[in-house]
């Protein structure tokens, strides 16, 4: 069955639900017979209704019908909700944004505080998406300077709402003091905010069900111009989302071949918590390295999860989970160069776990709160000068694995 795009994020959790089930449900699941599977594989996600749970659906299916486990998504409405759940062992893993598993890994913002800090992240797979900032077409907004004096996203529980805003804010020469805050509950309140005329512009994903819901809107939608080679724009960007880069969507809403947009290009992905069942991990690589014809249709870009970009470990921030490199060099996919990039990340890891009550004490000889912003100040720039921040990119050449 041919699922369209538009119709498929436009539906509710009960229609992704079946449409997965259509998808995936037919054909023979491998016999998986074994005592030492996993009878259910638990997954967090944002809410329903966003282009992240939609898709944590689409690879529920994917592992369903290769490996016959079930697999439970627990959607929720704020970062910090997503992280308490795998913190606790209520989920195994993450199907969520690399940037918003970055604030968790680092111990930044809400998970600066002292009951939180770094923690130790592992990743398995990770594909690319990309998001624009989005206003109603017929509104006076029509460049980035028209947004001064407008309302924003802030969501104290989900600190990417106001990142991102404030990243793409700043690429358009825009500052957090031009702007009006709104509080909204996550990221889907953003969306939700946005289409309902509360705020009047937001970051929005392309592919995402409310990017799709404005467009059909009687406001429609408008992204705001960016452009790839704007490097002090971009420059700007990433000082609020170093992971960011230039993304050129030809699908989605308001884009298309002959009128490509171009926004922010970010990786989505599965996460868990280094200790969760290596098993887990391998067989949630297994199913989506070895099904990408099962899935890259039903949702457009998801023919950027193709296996080249599944296995590029430079866009990966945190070490890989060893479910997923047990599968790795099982395919003799695991090089020399891998495993120098997988120390690296670990050597990070374990250089931010072990600075989190140093730099703590020394906040608390300084007077500084926990958490606060001068706190937080101090933390980033301390993992900065010892290089346990995280960035994409290459192994730096002067670093040694002995360190």
């Amino acid at each position: 069955m041919k699922v369209r795009l538009r119709d498929y994020f436009l539906q509710s959790s009960f229609i992704f639900v079946l449409i997965c089930g259509i998808c995936f449900a037919a054909g023979t699941t491998e016999s998986q017979t074994t005592s030492n599977l996993p009878s259910m594989i638990r997954v967090a996600t944002s809410s329903v209704g966003s282009g992240t749970y939609a898709k944590a659906m689409i690879f529920s299916g994917v592992v369903k019908n290769a490996t016959g486990i079930d697999v439970r998504i627990m959607p929720n409405d704020s970062q910090i909700g997503v992280a308490l759940t795998i913190r606790a062992k209520e989920m195994d893993c993450s199907y969520y944004t690399a940037t918003g598993m970055f604030y968790l890994a680092h111990g930044v913002d809400v998970f600066g505080a002292s009951e939180w800090g770094p923690q130790p992240i592992r990743t398995s797979l990770l594909g690319m998406s990309g998001c624009g900032f989005a206003v109603p077409e017929k509104s006076d907004i029509k460049t980035w300077k028209d947004m001064v004096g407008k309302r924003v996203a802030i969501s104290p529980g989900t600190p990417l709402v106001e990142d991102a805003t404030l990243a793409f804010l700043a690429y358009g020469g825009i500052t957090k003091d031009d702007v009006q805050q709104i509080i909204v509950s996550g990221m889907n309140g953003a969306y939700n905010s946005l289409i309902d005329g509360t705020l009047d512009g937001a970051y929005l994903p392309f592919e995402g069900s409310s990017a799709y819901t404005m467009e059909s809107s009687p406001k429609g939608l408008r992204w705001l111009s960016m452009d790839p080679n704007d490097e002090e724009g971009w420059k700007r960007l990433q000082v609020y989302l170093p992971m960011y880069a230039p993304f050129i969507s030809r699908t989605g809403a308001g884009c298309s071949e002959e009128n490509p947009v171009v926004g922010g290009g970010y990786a989505m992905g599965f996460f868990a918590y280094r200790d969760v069942s290596e098993e887990i991990m391998y067989l949630l690589t297994k199913s989506i390295y070895e099904n990408y014809n099962e899935y890259k249709d039903v949702s457009k870009d998801l023919k950027y999860w193709d296996q080249a970009m599944l296995i590029d470990i430079e866009k990966h921030l945190f070490p890989l989970h060893a479910g997923t490199i047990k599968y790795l060099k099982e395919k003799e996919l695991w090089t020399s160069s891998m495993e120098r990039w997988q120390q690296w990340r670990e050597w990070q890891e374990a250089g931010r776990i072990e600075s989190w009550p140093i730099v703590k004490a020394q906040a608390v000889e300084k007077k500084l709160k926990i958490g606060s912003p001068e706190f937080l100040e101090m933390w980033i720039s301390y993992l900065k000068q010892k290089g346990f921040y995280s960035t994409p990119g290459k192994v730096p050449n002067d670093w040694k694995a002995a360190n």
